[in-house]
């Protein structure tokens, strides 16, 4: 059995339950739908996600449902999950290594910030401890499939969200860079002209990505929106790809010519659109098992991946308020 730490019973945490029918979207759900995992903390300071926790989860030991780490009696080598807001992972962090796990998941973002985030990969690599974060896509297998087919060689890619730039804006920019290689600079759309609209929430900012591969991707963030925007199109020169409603729904374009008019060429949708829950947190813990089997290339995001996010992140923040282009470092993938 590995042992199984959660530190953080909201949504991804623990709750999400019934969401999407029978598919576990939560880090508790998905470790007892896959099994062989001993719960060993489930961690929080709400008495009433506790409460809601020990009601939905009979199985768990309610003992084990605590408001700290102070309250329970832990051993070394266990997987840890952190799914806590990220305003003080470096704190929580540096705690936690001196519990030696044997595994560190921590939900996107790393941090709040490229600076605090780059002390976080340090301080894990310097106790040689395996760190990913949590971006689902990367093991949907849904997500996993359509990579496969789709284009190479892209014209152009168009990402459009709303809800924060450090929430949705960064599973875009990862499933970006996770499909189509690292980004070389980042170029603010538009700039900030009033500063003080700021107030320190997360923004919605529209930026265009160049990346390595030698082509441009535009993020388009949209402020006022009654309903959730996560949707990409992916243009190459005979096709376009279209992921819609977040990741639950796929199509598939090609060129038709007369279409509508005669000497005109429109994209028709070939097939029928794919549509089914996001999931990836049961393939996520069915790789921990195998990693811990045999702890060999565990997948995911690992920390300087998740660590040039955070750069571009911070990038398309600093065009905004300069205007100017922003190189991104390079780092060790």
């Amino acid at each position: 059995m590995i042992p199984l730490i959660i530190l953080g019973l909201g949504r991804i945490g623990a709750g999400n339950i019934g969401l999407a029918g029978s598919i576990p979207l939560s880090h508790l759900g998905a470790a007892l739908s896959v099994g062989g995992f001993e719960i060993q903390g489930l961690i929080d300071p709400s008495e009433k996600r506790r409460r809601l926790v020990v009601e939905h989860y009979p199985k768990v030991n309610p003992d084990i449902v605590v408001d700290s780490l102070d309250a329970l009696r832990l051993n070394h080598g266990a997987a840890i999950v952190i799914a806590t807001p990220p305003e003080k992972r470096l704190e929580l962090v540096t705690e936690l290594l001196n519990m030696k796990p044997g595994l560190l998941i921590i939900e996107k973002p790393l941090s709040t910030d490229f600076e605090t985030g780059q002390k976080i990969v340090t301080l894990c690599a310097a106790a040689n401890t395996e760190l990913r974060v949590n971006f689902n896509r990367r093991f949907d297998q849904r997500h996993i499939d359509l990579r496969a087919v789709a284009p190479s060689n892209p014209k152009t890619i168009i990402l459009r969200y709303g809800k924060g730039l450090y929430n949705y804006g960064s599973h875009l920019i990862d499933l970006l860079m996770n499909w189509y290689g690292p980004i070389h600079s980042v170029k603010a759309i538009g700039n900030e002209y009033e500063p003080e609209l700021n107030n320190g929430q997360d923004r919605n900012i529209s930026f265009c990505c160049h990346l390595e591969a030698g082509f441009d991707a535009y993020c388009v963030g949209i402020d006022g929106l009654s309903y959730d925007q996560f949707e990409i199109d992916i243009f190459a020169e005979d096709s376009r790809l279209e992921i819609a409603d977040g990741g639950v729904v796929f199509r598939q374009y090609r060129p038709q010519a007369g279409k509508h008019y005669a000497g005109y060429t429109q994209l028709e949708q070939i097939g029928s659109e794919n549509i089914a829950p996001v999931g990836g947190l049961t393939e996520l813990y069915l790789a921990i098992q195998a990693h811990f089997d045999n702890p060999k290339g565990l997948p995911g995001c690992n920390g300087y991946q998740a660590l040039m996010n955070l750069a571009i992140l911070d990038a398309a923040e600093r065009s905004f308020s300069n205007g100017e282009i922003q190189t991104i470092p390079s780092f060790k993938r």
